[in-house]
C-alpha cells in the first residue's frame, strides 16, 4: 500500500480502468451535448474539480452515475438538431432585440430561457431543427413589432 491508501499491485490495470472511464465520461459529455463551462460546474459541483483528469476512481464513479441519471443518450444523429447557421440567427435576432430595447439581458443564457418557454427544451443544442425554427420566427415577430415601435417614436407616429 502507498500513502494515500493504493495498492501498487497493479498498476497497468488501475491506469487502464481510468483511462476507460475518463472515456466514458467525456463520450456521455459529448453525447449529452455538454457545452465546456456547463461540463466544468457539473464536475465542480459532484466532485468539487473542474477536470476530469484531477478525479480518483471513486469521483470517476459518481460522475458517471449522475451523468447515467440524465439518461443514456441516444447516438448523436446529423441533421436532427439545429445547425450553426439556425444557432447564429438566434443569437442575432436576440442581439437585435436587445439593441431595440426589447430584451433587457442580451446574454446567451436568457436566450435559452425564452427558446425553453417556447419549447420546454432546457438548452439550445438540444432543440430539433423545427424547435429551432419555431424560436426563430418568434424571435423575427418580436424583431418586426420592435422595429415598428422604434420607428413610430422616430419619426412622431407619422
Amino acid at each position: 500500500m502507498t500513502p494515500a491508501g493504493r495498492t501498487t499491485a497493479s498498476p497497468g490495470g488501475e491506469k487502464t480502468r481510468r483511462n476507460a472511464e475518463l472515456a466514458k465520461i467525456h463520450l456521455l459529455k459529448k453525447r449529452l451535448s455538454l457545452d465546456d463551462q456547463t461540463y466544468r460546474a457539473f464536475l465542480k459541483q459532484i466532485t468539487g474539480f473542474e477536470s476530469a483528469a484531477d478525479l480518483d476512481s471513486e469521483q470517476r464513479g459518481r460522475v458517471l452515475d449522475a451523468m447515467k441519471r440524465f439518461g443514456e443518450p441516444a447516438p448523436v444523429r446529423p441533421g436532427l438538431g439545429p445547425g450553426e447557421p439556425q444557432l447564429r440567427m438566434m443569437r442575432s435576432l436576440w442581439t437585435d432585440l436587445a439593441l431595440y430595447g426589447a430584451v433587457r439581458d442580451s446574454s446567451e443564457r436568457a436566450l435559452a430561457r425564452f427558446a425553453k418557454r417556447l419549447t420546454k427544451i432546457d438548452a439550445l443544442q438540444w432543440l430539433t431543427a423545427s424547435d429551432a425554427s419555431t424560436v426563430i420566427e418568434a424571435l423575427k415577430a418580436m424583431r418586426d413589432r420592435s422595429r415598428a415601435r422604434h420607428t413610430d417614436r422616430g419619426t412622431g407616429g407619422r
